[in-house]
């Protein structure tokens, strides 16, 4: 009992003299060693007080003996073990939070989760089932871009009553709103023919078409069919693989230069109305020859110079709107409005009265029965008041906001 109590003590003792500080300052296994307990100078004596029998009892202890008995109680038993020093690690935010974004965006971890489970090959993710293929689908061909005007016009385009009257200007499609429509519109009609009894399924896509591109011109090189398909705004739903706004129609002879993105000429007032044959297109400008240092013009040198519209509409009262692919970047002119050396002049849109369509007018200060008078027949009469046909053509510069 003694020994026991004196152990003890002698613990104590040692925890009073050595901090833990102390204890792992470098190497804490060589602080809290019998041999260093031995080099500390010990007290004369303990007194020790405990009870025996219900008697309490003190004992004079020297504290020679309590510091020989915690010296070899640490060499055979008593060890702190050494603290590793870790280097501090440097917390990227910026790399927290994208990963954290990846990790709860369902187009990734959704996917990923899935194929923990199942071992699907490559091949069959990136194409379609040979085995599978997409049954029976009914086909619609109308532009759904007029359910959705029906619908609200702030659909389209809001605040379209902000735009003047007799303006024009141009908007950029919003691609993934388009597309999210289309999924929606798509997944409601398989939804409502599988409840009539129609033998279809939800993968199925029966709408392709959002924009009016009935009077597309036909790409040269394609087929009568890949023509067809290049008219529609969006591919088979099925083989999306992308985030909204990147599944175009896909045509194997069309290439990759189509924007998905197209810029939108809006034209308000009563032109339209009043001339429906006009002709409305895209031209790239030119630095003019008389005046190459502040002026441009429309380079009709190569016909490739020429875009028409790949869709069109209206919006009532007097909205009309025409697509064209083409981006801000190209129609802009690099140099700005001053025309300058660069070489991208940027794009005129152009609205032109069609040769066909002749009008007549009466020259100002004259009157019918004066013309009659001056001219000899009615072929005369005819070429006077014959009108040119106008043409009008406004750059990008002034169109788009710098």
């Amino acid at each position: 009992l003694v020994l026991l109590l004196g152990l003890s003590y002698s613990i104590k003792w040692l925890r009073d003299r050595v901090t833990m500080e102390q204890l792992h300052e470098n190497n804490a296994t060589e602080s809290f060693t019998g041999e260093a307990i031995r080099d500390i100078e010990p007290p004369e004596n303990f007194k020790l007080n405990f009870e025996e029998n219900g008697s309490s009892i003190s004992v004079d202890v020297p504290g020679v003996i309590f510091q020989t008995a915690a010296a070899n109680v640490l060499d055979d038993f008593y060890f702190l073990p050494a603290v590793e020093q870790k280097e501090k690690v440097q917390l990227n935010s910026d790399e927290i939070r994208t990963l954290i974004l990846q990790e709860v965006n369902p187009d990734y971890s959704i996917p990923k989760r899935v194929r923990s489970r199942i071992s699907v090959p490559d091949y069959l993710l990136d194409n379609e089932d040979p085995i599978e293929p997409i049954r029976a689908a009914p086909y619609f061909p109308q532009p759904m871009y007029t359910a959705l005007r029906d619908l609200s016009k702030d659909f389209i385009l809001s605040g379209l009553e902000k735009i003047r009257r007799n303006t024009i200007t141009l908007a950029q499609a919003n691609r993934p709103f388009i597309e999210s429509f289309m999924t929606g519109l798509n997944h409601e009609m398989g939804r409502e023919l599988l409840w009539r009894g129609y033998p279809t399924e939800l993968r199925a896509t029966y709408f392709q078409q959002f924009w009016d591109a009935s009077d597309r011109m036909p790409h040269d090189g394609l087929t009568e069919d890949e023509n067809r398909a290049m008219m529609k705004d969006i591919d088979y739903i099925h083989r999306w693989r992308k985030g909204l706004g990147n599944h175009p129609p896909v045509v194997a002879g069309a290439g990759n230069d189509v924007t998905t993105t197209p810029l939108v000429l809006m034209v308000r007032g009563d032109l339209l109305r009043r001339y429906p044959n006009t002709a409305i297109y895209a031209i790239k400008a030119m630095k003019s020859e008389d005046n190459a240092a502040t002026e441009r013009v429309p380079d009709t040198s190569d016909e490739s110079y020429i875009k028409m519209p790949i869709f069109k509409g209206s919006i009532e009262p007097d909205i009309s709107f025409f697509g064209f692919d083409l981006s801000p970047g190209q129609v802009r002119s690099e140099s700005g409005s001053s025309g300058g050396d660069g070489q991208n002049h940027g794009w005129f849109f152009v609205l032109q009265e069609p040769v066909s369509d002749l009008s007549f007018k009466l020259p100002n200060g004259q009157n019918f029965s004066t013309l009659v008078q001056n001219n000899h027949n009615a072929a005369d009469v005819a070429k006077s008041i014959y009108n040119t046909p106008t043409l009008f053509a406004i750059h990008a510069d002034g169109l788009i906001k710098s």
